[in-house]
């Protein structure tokens, strides 16, 4: 039985990854529905990298709580939602590369992975 898992990841562009010539790098927010913690965290890792980013450091991992969807954004409903239905969702909080500060975050939706052509032929 799959249950819901919420992750951040750290994460760096790589020369093909969407919007890598501003971006320095970004927390990954990955929900995800698996067996079990170990595979959550590699079908996360994975997923990261089909958007041509690296994943660097885990963040924060554990179970979705109630709690936990109470307290999130629309945009993290949305990827709760969607990982319900297709099994894994996430949004890059990125920082660029002129500022100053690493605790500035902008969300930037980053488009289709880079294996999603292949998965529509399945």
């Amino acid at each position: 039985m799959h249950q819901a898992f919420f992750l951040i990841i750290k994460a760096r562009p790589t020369a093909g990854a969407a919007n890598a010539l501003d971006l320095d790098g970004a927390n990954v927010n990955v929900w995800v529905m698996e067996a079990n913690m170990d595979n959550a965290v590699k079908a996360a890792q994975s997923h990261i990298l089909g958007f041509a980013w690296l994943p660097q450091e885990i963040r924060y991992a554990g179970q979705v709580t109630d709690e936990l969807i109470d307290a999130v954004d629309e945009v993290e409903t949305r990827n709760y939602e969607e990982a319900q239905e297709g099994g894994i969702a996430a949004a890059f909080y990125g920082w660029t590369k002129q500022t100053l500060s690493p605790e500035f975050f902008e969300y930037r939706p980053l488009g289709p992975s880079l294996d999603a052509g292949r998965k529509l032929r399945h």
